[in-house]
């Protein structure tokens, strides 16, 4: 293990080879760690902080189709939905919030995913609509994996492109939330869909998955019938 200053007490110095001796109390070696963490983490792909100057939104019109970015954890706050146009992944690490208004990310290009988030919407009441979500899925090919979605709008995933996952993600319950819309949307043009080992918000929707009658979707991985509804 290299350590990443004297100060740290942890492994050897770089610049010597001499064995640390600084402070090795808990947090100075939690700090270290997650420090070499994200120092390799930055091997792979540009780290967001929410503390530094760089936006996700411009990030992401930075980087290369097939990037994956990472987001150190904190939180971000989206005013507008981001536009992702091209296919990449994003990974939060440790605890990752991004709250916004309205929608968070609207995704138009296929091979996208996200993972390790949670969404928080904070809509201002007059915002709220029928068909409001926190992400929107338009191209094919993504998946979002492991992410929390506290929303008070409508939907928390709407998804219209073929091929898509949706994977161990939980959503809370809300008292805002109604029945008569669902964690998780497929819409009419969605085909060849997976929903599995997710949390639905049990006391609030009448079921977690929404799809047209015809689209192929797999039942059995998705829970209890009623959790689904399957539209004419």
């Amino acid at each position: 293990m290299i350590g990443v200053g004297k100060r740290w007490g942890v492994g050897k110095d770089r610049t010597t080879a001499q064995s640390l001796t600084g402070d090795q109390t808990p947090d100075n070696l939690f700090r270290t760690i997650h420090r070499m963490v994200v120092s390799e983490v930055e091997k792979l792909g540009p780290t967001i902080s929410p503390k530094g100057n760089r936006k996700l939104s411009g990030v992401i019109n930075e980087v290369v189709a097939g990037e994956h970015i990472y987001l150190a954890a904190g939180t971000y706050y989206v005013k507008n939905p981001i536009s992702i146009s091209k296919s990449l992944r994003i990974t939060g690490i440790g605890r990752v919030i991004i709250v916004s208004e309205g929608e968070a990310l609207s995704i138009k290009s296929n091979n996208v995913i996200i993972k390790n988030i949670e969404f928080v919407q904070r809509p201002d009441p007059a915002s709220v609509s029928a068909f409001s979500c926190v992400i929107n899925v338009r191209g094919s090919k993504c998946r979002i994996e492991n992410c929390l979605f506290n929303e008070k709008q409508a939907y928390g995933i709407v998804v219209t492109g073929d091929q898509c996952a949706v994977i161990g993600c939980r959503f809370e319950s809300h008292a805002s939330q109604i029945a008569a819309n669902s964690d998780v949307y497929f819409g009419d043009s969605a085909s060849d869909g997976l929903v599995a080992g997710n949390t639905r918000s049990k006391t609030i929707r009448s079921y977690a998955l929404s799809y047209k009658t015809g689209t192929d979707m797999s039942q059995s991985v998705n829970g209890p019938a009623s959790a689904i509804e399957v539209r004419p």
